[in-house]
């Protein structure tokens, strides 16, 4: 309908704005949220703040993750080639939940019932017992 479709372009609009940091047209609180803590978030580079931490990192993807993607994965790699410490894990064919999934996952998804695939359990398991 076309409420839905005004309420979409806006919301649209706004994660545009908020990701460029132009927070000038998106009120004190656009999306509910302090345009504060988004600037905190636009700053904020995860894997960047992993190359500078010693511990061990597990660092496991879905293939079929349609939220965090093989694309994101491969930055995690980037970001922490060389690291002896660091263990990069795919399931092909699990979701963003590591549930296994027979295509590419949708939102739709997390309304059906499942459970961690269990070679993910076994792996992160076995990464876990192995440190020292």
């Amino acid at each position: 309908c076309e409420t839905d479709r005004k309420q979409i372009a806006e919301l649209k609009r706004l994660a545009a704005l908020i990701k460029s940091g132009d927070f000038s047209q998106t009120g004190a609180r656009p999306m509910g949220i302090a345009v504060k803590a988004w600037r905190e978030w636009n700053a904020y580079r995860p894997a960047v703040a992993a190359q500078q931490m010693k511990r061990p990192f597990f660092v496991a993807q879905g293939g079929h993750d349609y939220q965090v993607t093989v694309k994101d994965f491969a930055g995690w790699q980037q970001h922490l080639a060389g690291r002896s410490n660091v263990t990069f894990y795919t399931c092909d064919d699990c979701n963003h939940l590591f549930v296994k999934s027979k295509h590419f996952s949708t939102p739709d998804e997390y309304d059906i019932p499942g459970n961690v695939a269990v070679e993910v359990i076994a792996r992160l398991a076995g990464w876990i017992k192995s440190q020292p």
